[in-house]
């Protein structure tokens, strides 16, 4: 009796383990991210439409800020530790006032890429807002990692107030 566990049951308990019930062997996992301060007001040429980016090396930060023209010495300032992370920055774009924001909601890793899902968020009708043009973003920082990114727009929330 043993020796027919071992044959037939040993196998299909290791490979359940392995590769979990749906059989895939890389499952999908939730990657912790911190948000970084980024104020988005330092672009001397803010783009009026929305963008989500990857920063990986140095190289990707100069070429960033000197696309949009950022003020002298804002990316040496801005610190950045690309030995250990990469950075993703979601902008939202030229928005009318100051009730909106961009807020990322969830980064999940898969086998093939890293699925960044974030959200607008905007003011109720009845709400009182700056009534100023505003650039929501939001900046985060992961762990370094070689998959593509793949940013996935969520429904837009409406706030309350």
């Amino acid at each position: 009796m043993e020796k027919v566990f071992r044959m037939f049951f040993a196998p299909i308990f290791l490979t359940s383990i392995l590769f979990g019930a749906s059989g895939n062997a890389f499952a999908q996992k939730n990657v912790a991210f911190e948000v970084v301060e980024f104020d988005v007001y330092q672009l001397a040429q803010k783009p009026d439409t929305a963008l989500q980016i990857k920063l990986k090396s140095n190289k990707d930060c100069q070429k960033f800020c000197k696309k949009f023209a950022m003020r002298e010495g804002t990316c040496q300032n801005m610190n950045f530790d690309f030995v250990g992370y990469d950075y993703i920055l979601v902008y939202g774009g030229m928005k009318p006032n100051g009730g909106y924001a961009v807020a990322i909601d969830k980064i999940v890793q898969g086998e093939k890429n890293i699925a960044v899902n974030y959200f607008n968020t905007k003011s109720g009708p009845s709400c009182n807002v700056t009534e100023m043009i505003s650039y929501p973003s939001q900046m985060v920082r992961i762990a370094k990692i070689k998959q593509k990114i793949k940013f996935k727009k969520m429904p837009e929330r409406l706030t309350k107030c």
